[in-house]
């Protein structure tokens, strides 16, 4: 991948989209590491090159990391590589310029590219809730200890800032006038900086929730028990890519459906690739890190309407656009529906 051009690209495709500066790209961690199982037989005929990407060091984003390691990609036809792009403003000008396909990324990248005039569309939902808890430190009891502190998130528009907002708003606190919201990074960067007392408190993911608990943080809420729709980490690719690669898309999205089933079958092997990809060795982290993801992955990943809604919502905060838009022209839903219709997701579990 060619990403020593995103600087160029993104002084250009951000001024029109964002406005922000963009950061250096991140490798993955992982992205040349043997599967973890060996890889199933590949489809006939030569693989579609397809460059792919994602945003966090999460559990989010498993059923890419399982597709890539079991060999899903593979037998389906897809010669795939991953790159960890830590911010989405960076992530969106590498799919505008061609250089990246598909991403698992959130929903408000889609939302604030296409009412910006990208062409940028969700195809499944992955985790249908957020997936995310606020932890804080020891003295802060209640959500009226936060008034005054701060709050680590990854970035201003992400699914983090998204979260503390929400939460913050729905409980009487106005983000930033009651509470700081603080731009991080990672999510292991936001435990890094409550450690170092830089907030008093973080939105985080597991397993870094888990870490947290165990440096002995205080869990305030977690977001998946609210059940608020939202699309913490969707699959994501350009519109006219998709029109114009039918068959790579279908052939990707088995693969995706493929390893959503082999992460409701085989928790074992599942564990092990959330623990090499986020450096986790802990057995309990890793069976709550499981257990926390699995319950809020559909074996059918439809996007719909309603988290879509959520996140114009938050949009709407800082893009009057937002305000009135149709939910439906930011997914297509018609790749899960294929696959579901014929039967092959349900073959999946048999």
């Amino acid at each position: 991948m060619r990403f020593a051009l995103l600087a160029t690209i993104c002084s250009v495709v951000l001024f029109a989209l964002i406005g922000c500066a963009a950061p250096a790209v991140t490798p993955a961690p992982t992205s040349a590491a043997p599967p973890t199982t060996a890889p199933l037989a590949a489809t006939s005929g030569a693989l579609v090159k397809v460059n792919m990407a994602y945003t966090a060091i999460s559990v989010a984003v498993l059923p890419m990391w399982v597709a890539y390691d079991e060999g899903f990609f593979k037998q389906n036809g897809i010669d795939a590589s991953m790159q960890y792009i830590a911010t989405s403003p960076v992530l969106t000008a590498a799919m505008l310029s061609g250089e990246v396909q598909i991403a698992h990324a959130a929903e408000e990248v889609v939302l604030n590219s296409d009412l910006s005039g990208g062409d940028v569309v969700i195809l499944a939902s992955g985790a249908n809730r957020l997936i995310f808890s606020l932890y804080a430190k020891p003295d802060i009891s209640t959500i009226a200890d936060l008034k005054g502190k701060k709050i680590g998130v990854t970035a201003h528009g992400s699914s983090t800032d998204f979260a503390a907002r929400w939460f913050l708003t729905k409980n009487g606190l106005k983000p930033d006038q009651d509470v700081a919201l603080v731009s991080i990074g990672g999510v292991p960067s936001i435990l890094a900086a409550l450690e170092a007392g830089g907030v008093d408190a973080g939105v985080v993911s597991p397993p870094t929730s888990f870490k947290a608990q165990k440096a002995g943080f205080k869990e305030l809420v977690n977001f998946a028990d609210m059940a608020l729709p939202y699309y913490q980490s969707p699959v994501i690719a350009r519109k006219s890519w998709v029109a114009a690669n039918p068959d790579t898309v279908r052939k990707f999205m088995k693969a995706y459906v493929e390893a959503v089933a082999f992460i409701k079958k085989d928790k074992a092997a599942t564990e092990q690739i959330i623990g090499k990809y986020t450096k986790t060795t802990d057995s309990a982290e890793l069976d709550g890190t499981y257990n926390e993801f699995n319950r809020v992955l559909p074996q059918a990943p439809y996007p719909t309407t309603d988290a879509i809604q959520t996140g114009l919502g938050l949009v709407a905060l800082d893009n009057p656009k937002a305000q009135g838009a149709d939910p439906a022209q930011f997914f297509d839903a018609s790749w899960v529906q294929e696959l579901d219709k014929s039967g092959f997701i349900a073959g999946l579990y048999k």
